[in-house]
């Protein structure tokens, strides 16, 4: 990312925005998709995130600040969504290419969901996870998630 874009975007400029923006919109898709086990809901996330960012720019000073700031968005919108989702949820995403794994991560609970995306898909550490959610002993926690999902991919495997 380029030096002086959140500056810029909170000076009003789009274009800045958008290439902000272009650095981390796929890294939210396939958070929320991991965590929300719906594409369509995903996307949904992550363009409401997208509007909500640009408006609250203002809010950090610094352009590395703006990634785990906007993951920090991106996750209220998460934690919004959760409830209100498809129960099937392979019927939804039966159409998608990752529909195995989506199906897998739905067998976790959404906070497991959300710790193993914010790794493997963001690659924070439990440390930082932990930080961002503000959980204790994260680290824990989320290697029982991955656990909890290693075994129900072993499981159908079978």
């Amino acid at each position: 990312m380029a030096k002086g874009k959140v500056r810029e975007a909170i000076g009003g400029s789009v274009k800045a925005y958008a290439e902000l923006y272009a650095s981390v919109c796929a890294e939210w898709y396939r958070l929320a998709l991991c965590c929300l086990c719906s594409p369509s809901v995903a996307a949904e996330a992550a363009a409401d995130n997208a509007v909500d960012c640009f408006d609250r720019i203002a809010e950090i000073r610094r352009d590395e600040q703006f990634r785990e700031w906007s993951i920090t968005r991106l996750i209220e919108k998460i934690k919004m969504r959760a409830g209100a989702l498809p129960t099937d949820v392979e019927q939804n995403s039966e159409n998608y290419d990752g529909a195995e794994i989506i199906s897998e991560f739905a067998a976790l609970s959404p906070q497991e969901r959300l710790l193993v995306a914010l790794n493997t898909e963001c690659g924070f550490s439990s440390e930082e996870i932990g930080r961002i959610l503000g959980i204790k002993k994260c680290e824990n926690i989320l290697r029982s998630a991955k656990i909890h999902l290693r075994d129900n991919i072993l499981e159908d495997a079978e």
